[in-house]
């Protein structure tokens, strides 16, 4: 959530490479703006990385849609906007297509409205940002079968334990060993009898029972 002060050729070797790699290898067809900044431009404004990079480089087709606030906070946090009209015009530009927010759609909406009526931001822009989002619901049936018929098939799906050992063997694989002393690792689970937990996050059990962990699935 901070601006990594890196220089072009740094973010363009080391921070987006995996992000390229998702995007041309997984085909996302949604991407989340972050709150942080880039040399002083909010990502969620930069026409840079949701426009050029995101879409002319990587190739991404889908939808992008904003964290919760982050459009508000292009006027309220960074400052880069005269209010939140003003930011609503940089993000919509910059290639936003869905806004997120715990509060009122109309605080986006209506302004957007008079944006578009007193030309600052062109039908063909909108146009474009509309087509993002219905290309997305088409391509997952959802002009055919708009209405999920089970509500709890996603219950069934998320925490299973395939995907959970898929998880795992992704953050095995994302890990690199630096130095292992004596050859402490990997741990034999036989040998040990109590481990010692340490560190801020040691206790911290709230995203697993949050909204970002699954629901069914019981905290002990």
């Amino acid at each position: 959530r901070t601006d990594p002060h890196v220089a072009p050729r740094e973010l363009q070797e080391m921070y987006l490479y995996p992000f390229k790699k998702v995007i041309e290898q997984a085909h996302p067809l949604g991407v989340m703006a972050s709150y942080n900044d880039w040399d002083g431009v909010p990502i969620i404004a930069s026409y840079y990385f949701l426009t050029e990079l995101l879409r002319e480089a990587f190739g991404f087709t889908g939808y992008v849609v904003s964290d919760s606030e982050a459009v508000e906070y292009v006027f309220s946090k960074h400052h880069v906007a005269k209010d939140n009209k003003d930011a609503i015009r940089q993000v919509v530009e910059a290639g936003l297509n869905v806004r997120t927010n715990f509060t009122q759609p109309k605080t986006f909406i209506l302004p957007l409205r008079e944006l578009i009526k007193d030309g600052s931001i062109s039908m063909k822009t909108i146009d474009s940002r509309v087509a993002d989002v219905l290309r997305v619901k088409f391509k997952l049936g959802l002009f055919d079968h708009p209405y999920v018929k089970d509500v709890k098939a996603a219950d069934k799906i998320v925490g299973t334990d395939k995907h959970e050992n898929f998880v795992m063997e992704m953050e095995r694989q994302s890990l690199v060993l630096l130095k292992n002393v004596n050859n402490t690792l990997p741990l034999d689970k036989s040998k040990l009898k109590k481990v010692f937990v340490t560190g801020p996050l040691a206790a911290e059990t709230n995203y697993a029972i949050s909204r970002y962990g699954p629901n069914h699935i019981p905290v002990t």
